[in-house]
């Protein structure tokens, strides 16, 4: 059975059996426990499992007052649009004021998000409304971003921060008008800091 710090929360597990992955992830964000919740990706979708979302769900999101920690453990977040002409608001991640750091503890590092298609801004993960995101695992790969005005294929900042750490990756993400195919920053208060990692491949 898959758990989020908890096995016998009925909640979770009905979340699990009526939503998806995606949906029983979505809740281990917004209510796995502790002062330093770490959800753990590998509990949910199983050894280098992958999380793919539904065509109904939206983008995972961690909301104003929320500081989580995703540990992808060798695993995939994916949210489903690869391939395909994208949508409004189709990122894989939306930080919406609220504090995410993303790591990988697999031997490997290779977890990666994914599938994320826009036709606005930010592919892979968003940052808006004076929210955090720190990057030190994994990979964020392979989405885009169709809009004619933003880019972000990877990571989109607008009102908030993003620093990218040794271990972390930004890697194969679009931008149709090639702004910003890794990283986009949008207005004064939106910053980037990058201490390691790498940035590589990304393209229009």
């Amino acid at each position: 059975s898959y758990f989020v710090g908890y096995t016998d929360d009925t909640m979770y597990n009905a979340r699990l059996l009526s939503g998806g992955l995606w949906q029983a992830l979505q809740y281990a964000i917004d209510n796995e426990p502790g002062s330093k919740p770490v959800v753990n990706v590998r509990h949910i979708a199983g050894a280098g499992g992958t999380v793919t979302a539904l065509d109904s769900d939206t983008a995972l999101e961690v909301k104003s007052g929320r500081k989580v920690t995703l540990d992808l453990n060798g695993c995939t977040v994916d949210r489903g649009l690869n391939g395909k002409d994208g949508r409004y608001e189709g990122e894989a991640i939306y930080v919406n004021g609220g504090i995410l750091t993303v790591t990988d503890s697999s031997s490997a590092g290779n977890g990666q998000i994914t599938g994320g298609c826009n036709k606005s801004a930010g592919g892979g993960v968003v940052v808006d409304n004076g929210g955090s995101f720190t990057l030190k695992g994994g990979r964020i790969t392979l989405n885009a971003v169709y809009s004619q005005m933003y880019g972000g294929g990877g990571v989109y900042v607008n009102g908030g921060s993003f620093v990218l750490e040794e271990g972390g990756h930004i890697t194969e993400n679009s931008s149709a008008t090639g702004k910003g195919t890794a990283v986009y920053l949008r207005g004064s208060s939106a910053s980037f800091r990058m201490t390691g990692g790498s940035i590589e491949k990304n393209h229009s």
